[in-house]
């Protein structure tokens, strides 16, 4: 029965009280407009209408009959009474409440349902509230759940979402084998795609369609405004740290839209390639990791390795790209691929909305919150907000690099060839192969002191730097370095761009003729783009400093934490630098790091966070752009109550969010 329900349409037919259409052949009427507008099938209510809809329209009818529980709250299909009559009316499938509440008859959901099951061989579709509620309803034998009761009952009565529970969707979906179907505040098509994404097997839609007097009042009423327009919190930027930043704020409730330019989540992290995960944890006196960061870095980390996505601290940029669209549309975020940000509209310090190009004419979006993620600092740019660039004496700006792929590559041989030769390479260089140990190689001084004399190389090029993919003979190169030029710049990048690429095809040739394990290699991939380190960041509240970094400073007002310490890749006539904080220590990340200064609404987060260059150089690294990600979308949740002004929050409440994720 349900088999052909997939990927459809279910219209609920169903009018109350004294309304007009509560009429038997008015809802006929509207069944079979539905049909004939591709329904798959038709929910109801009451044994005249499910007479009248069986006779009217040749799609399946899912009957039902409402009652009241004890506190007066609707009880769909109260009693076994209830079933037999609809049975014999024509129903082909029976909705009832399978919520965990006792019911008025003295049967618990639970119980009823299973004594229904035992009882009749109708098909059942189970209404639940709960993850726990569907799971147990499809173990009792109900042949389909509905999402219809989140929201309405004491379990759930504190979520106030506007939005489909597309959580609910997504994690029955993951949980139960029967069908899940999604039902409950869907207004508009794109909320019932985003509902199929998430992993429902059809979808539900009543009032929306059905109820002409609601359709009226949600078009001409007062301040309708669709939800493609407007939101509560807006993240501009699909990197690390929006991924978390739009996850955390819509796992806490907020409407939340996320905007990217490409046509897929990441940013450096798979536009750039940038692999593996930079240094996160501290050592234990008993030589144990422990992290530093945790909450929804974690969640994303373990869900790539699951997949396989994953070796150490090494990733795939696919599984990346997977696992993070997949928590997005668990979390209910609204994605917005291939968009571009042109402009934003301020009043007061305060940022109304941002002008995007997406389909057509540009449109404006609204917010409470805003959240730059952008790694550019674009809408810092775009509002007018302080920004600043570069070292603060000389203005230059870290070099940029162009990451590639390649395969093929006899990693035992590799290994072996840095064991017999070290004083080729630097001496943390793996030098031992195990297959499920990333191997991280940097050096081979001969080979690019000789290529460089033939003109091969820039002298730029110091070394070859590759660490394993979770694919066997794949590696990541962390290689390339191009200098002079400023990642913010369209100009520079395309110079970037051909110059990294150049260099790219140079290098992949030397190792396959030089280098021992290469010999049968071959050049897969380079990145989206060319990896950018260093460019605008936002002059905030605070601005974390080397020292702050060096010297582990803790602030009470703390938000993430991080080890990795002060890396800077020097430009034209500057020295790289790379200092490491002493064993065991980690330093705090600020509130006052993420909140534009001046500004009520304006959170940044990722690259663009509040720092000076140096503090920046350690701050830049993907799982403490996560952490703070995550907080800036916490806080901007939180801010909702407040009208957006975020500094209205006090940070223990929101401390005490971050703790439990364990990032603080």
């Amino acid at each position: 029965m349900f088999a052909a329900l997939q990927n459809g349409l279910i219209v609920s037919c169903q009018a109350t009280g004294d309304e007009p259409l509560n009429r038997p052949e008015y809802l006929a009427a509207l069944a079979r407009c539905a049909e004939i507008g591709g329904a798959v099938a038709i929910r109801t209510e009451g044994l005249e209408k499910i007479r009248a809809l069986k006779t009217a329209v040749k799609l399946p009818i899912i009957g039902l009959i409402k009652g009241t529980f004890t506190d007066g709250a609707v009880l769909i299909t109260p009693d076994f009474s209830d079933l037999e009559e609809m049975i014999a009316a024509g129903a082909d499938i029976i909705a009832l409440d399978a919520t965990d509440r006792q019911r008025p008859n003295g049967w618990h959901g639970f119980d009823f349902l299973r004594a229904v099951k035992q009882r009749y061989r109708i098909p059942i579709l189970a209404d639940i509230a709960t993850h726990a509620e569907g799971v147990t309803a499809a173990e009792l034998g109900a042949e389909a759940v509905a999402t219809t009761m989140s929201g309405y009952t004491p379990a759930t009565a504190g979520r106030q979402d506007e939005e489909p529970d597309y959580a609910l969707i997504a994690s029955l979906h993951r949980a139960v084998s029967v069908p899940v179907i999604a039902e409950g505040r869907i207004w508009e098509a794109q909320q019932a795609q985003r509902a199929l994404a998430a992993g429902a097997f059809a979808v539900c839609v009543g009032s929306a369609i059905t109820r002409p007097q609601l359709i009226t009042h949600m078009i001409s009423g007062p301040n309708q405004l669709s939800p493609r327009q407007s939101h509560e919190v807006i993240v501009v930027g699909g990197g690390v740290a929006g991924i978390c930043a739009a996850a955390s704020a819509a796992r806490l409730g907020a409407r939340t839209l996320l905007v990217e330019r490409y046509g897929f989540l990441g940013g450096m992290s798979t536009a750039g390639m940038v692999t593996p995960f930079m240094k996160f944890w501290i050592e234990t006196e008993d030589g144990r990791r422990q992290p530093l960061v945790g909450g929804l870095f974690e969640e994303l980390t373990q869900r790539m390795a699951a997949i396989g996505g994953m070796i150490e601290n090494g990733f795939s940029a696919l599984a990346f790209k997977r696992v993070a669209t997949e928590m997005l549309i668990e979390a209910g975020v609204e994605l917005r691929l291939h968009a571009l940000m042109l402009g934003a509209h301020v009043e007061d310090r305060t940022v109304r909305s941002v002008l995007l190009q997406h389909n057509g004419a540009p449109q404006p979006h609204s917010a409470a919150v805003f959240i730059d993620t952008s790694g550019d600092g674009e809408l810092l740019l775009h509002a007018g907000a302080p920004w600043r660039k570069g070292d603060e004496q000389t203005g230059l700006l870290q070099a940029m690099t162009m990451f590639f792929r390649m395969g093929g590559i006899d990693l035992e041989a590799a290994v072996a060839h840095v064991a017999a030769h070290p004083e080729q390479f630097f001496a943390w260089s793996t030098k031992e192969y195990h297959h499920e140990r990333i191997v991280a190689i940097a050096g081979y001084y001969d080979i690019i002191r000789q290529a460089r004399q033939r003109g091969l190389l820039p002298e730029a090029v110091e070394y070859f730097f590759f660490t394993s993919l979770p694919a066997y003979g794949e590696a990541a190169f962390n290689t390339t370095n191009i200098l002079g030029l400023d990642g913010s710049s369209s100009f520079d990048l395309t110079a970037a761009e051909i110059e990294g690429r150049r260099q790219v095809f140079n290098i992949a040739n030397l190792l396959r003729a030089r280098a021992p394990g290469f010999e049968r290699s071959y050049l897969i991939e380079t990145g989206v783009q060319v990896g950018v380190r260093e460019t605008r960041r936002a002059v905030g509240d605070y601005a974390v400093t080397g020292e702050d970094v060096m010297g582990a400073r803790k602030f009470p007002d703390r938000i993430a934490r991080g080890c990795y310490g002060v890396d800077v890749h020097g430009q034209k006539g500057e020295k790289s630098r790379m200092e490491h904080l002493q064993p065991g220590q980690y330093y705090e990340i600020p509130l006052g790091a993420i909140i534009v200064q001046d500004w009520e609404n304006l959170l940044v987060a990722g690259r663009c966070l509040s720092a000076t260059r140096a503090g920046h150089a350690a701050l830049r690294i993907q799982a403490t752009s996560a952490a703070v990600g995550e907080a800036a979308g916490a806080l901007a949740a939180l801010a909702r109550p407040h009208g957006g002004r975020v500094r209205q929050v006090a940070p223990a409440l929101l401390q005490a969010h971050l703790s439990k994720a364990g990032n603080i």
